[in-house]
């Protein structure tokens, strides 16, 4: 864990990631209690108590979106500023979901037909949802925090 610095300078990255926050969020974020502002905040009370000495009390955030769009860069940024845990869906799932596929008669590349969307996906974020939920259990975070 990163020892602590200056708290004006910690203050002043505090104060820039809150900035970054707003500036990327499509239309900024308006409301401190809309779900962005909520993440926002939970993100740079994170990054403050790693940087101070204290616990990051983590959470559990779902980054969702298209294929391509960002999603495991800006997951891995707000698990390099936060300190919480990253569970990437294709990292965890990717060998046997393609093993699967295969098995079924598919190709292992496919995320298109109703074979995939029917059969496999379920299963896929079943996985991936019961390793979050379990993480969180471990760690004390309950669903609704």
């Amino acid at each position: 864990m990163p020892a602590p610095t200056d708290p004006a300078a910690d203050n002043a990255a505090a104060l820039v990631i809150e900035e970054t926050f707003t500036k990327v969020s499509v239309g900024g974020i308006e409301a401190s209690d809309s779900p962005p502002g909520l993440l926002r905040s939970r993100v740079v009370d994170a990054w403050r108590r790693r940087h101070g000495g204290g616990s990051p009390r983590p959470i559990l955030a779902l980054v969702g979106g298209y294929a391509g769009s960002g999603k495991t860069e800006f997951s891995r940024f707000l698990s390099d500023i936060t300190g919480w845990a990253f569970l990437d869906k294709d990292s965890l799932t990717r060998c046997i979901v393609e093993r699967l596929l295969v098995s079924l008669g598919g190709d292992p590349n496919d995320r298109h037909t109703d074979l995939y969307l029917k059969e496999v996906r379920p299963f896929e974020y079943r996985c991936l949802m019961e390793t979050a939920w379990d993480n969180c259990e471990t760690c004390g975070v309950s669903p609704g925090a």
